[in-house]
């Protein structure tokens, strides 16, 4: 029995409150994991109804290949005349950020101006235009992954200058050390086999000296891969943490720069406040009308100015209290 609808997701922490309440419901579905996953462009869709659950941040889990498969399963699910929820073009666009402010602007909707380069020297040809400090970040979205504050040309050099791949090498390194844990794990039952005497299997006692070297050859080689493979992934853990202090660090100074700015916001608008105070009494009795007691007032004058001072302390007390200025 095919099922009424099908998730796609690559992450399937995300998807366990909506398969409870699907499960709830008593909605027939069928998972489609990402992370592990294939197709076939002759089988015809298996459920009438496909829910695309994919994250642009899979990359940052090691899931870089599910979003390629994403995409190209989607198109061709939508070309077999299935109806697909969050389909190939929506993902597309959730999957650029420069596609999104392309969107905004052409709706008119005021959008932070962006530039997409692949290369600093690219970049560099329109630094004149550009105003620092600016945020970083790659063009396929992620959940605000990887995003850094930079102040000049040369941080975003230093950005690019850096290895940008020691995640992707040490998980490929880590995948050459699992296949050859695999490759020789079974050598050890073999030798073992090999050495062991049985009525039908009576092993040259010549030939035992050079199993038992062979063996034990098998057996450190076995605890170097082990150790390897704990290194590696410390590695990969400390190399992980680096980044997330990083990344830290940068939305600790952008928060900071923010604070500051609104610090200053308050200041300017404090003064403002207060300046505009004795320019409103000035501009009141700087109308020129005719029937102005006050005018005739002996009094009038220093009414006025005392009147300007006033509000103006008044403000300032305000706003000094307040910690405004």
């Amino acid at each position: 029995m095919n099922p009424g609808l099908v998730v796609i997701h690559e992450h399937p922490d995300w998807q366990k409150p909506l398969f409870l309440a699907l499960e709830r419901r008593g909605v027939p579905y069928a998972p489609f994991d990402l992370k592990q996953a294939a197709f076939s462009n002759t089988e015809a869709p298996m459920a009438r109804l496909y829910f695309n659950q994919a994250s642009p941040s899979a990359y940052v889990r090691g899931n870089a290949r599910a979003v390629p498969l994403a995409l190209a399963y989607m198109r061709t699910l939508e070309r077999c005349g299935a109806r697909v929820l969050n389909g190939a073009d929506v993902f597309a666009l959730e999957l650029s950020k420069s596609a999104q402010a392309t969107l905004l602007h052409t709706l008119g909707i005021d959008t932070p101006r962006s530039i997409t380069f692949n290369d600093v020297s690219a970049l560099r040809r329109v630094e004149a235009s550009i105003t620092w400090p600016a945020l970083l970040k790659p063009d396929q979205g992620g959940s605000g992954a990887r995003i850094q504050v930079v102040n000049s040309m040369a941080d975003v050099e230093a950005v690019f200058a850096a290895d940008p791949g020691v995640s992707r090498r040490i998980y490929e390194l880590s995948r050459q050390v699992i296949m050859f844990q695999r490759a020789t794990a079974p050598l050890i039952g073999i030798l073992q086999s090999l050495m062991a005497e049985t009525p039908d299997h009576q092993p040259l006692p010549e030939l035992q000296d050079h199993y038992r070297d062979v063996l034990d050859h098998v057996l450190r080689l076995s605890e170097r891969i082990a150790a390897f493979r704990a290194l590696l992934q410390n590695a990969l853990a400390v190399n992980a943490a680096l980044v997330a202090q990083r990344q830290n660090d940068e939305m600790r100074l952008l928060t900071e720069s923010s604070y500051a700015q609104n610090e200053q916001v308050k200041r300017i608008s404090s003064w403002a406040a207060i300046l505009f105070a004795p320019t409103l009494i000035g501009t009141i009795y700087g109308m020129n009308f005719r029937s102005m007691p006050e005018l005739d007032w002996v009094f009038g004058y220093p009414m006025a100015l005392g009147l300007m001072i006033g509000m103006g302390v008044a403000l300032y007390w305000t706003f000094k209290r307040n910690k405004w200025i």
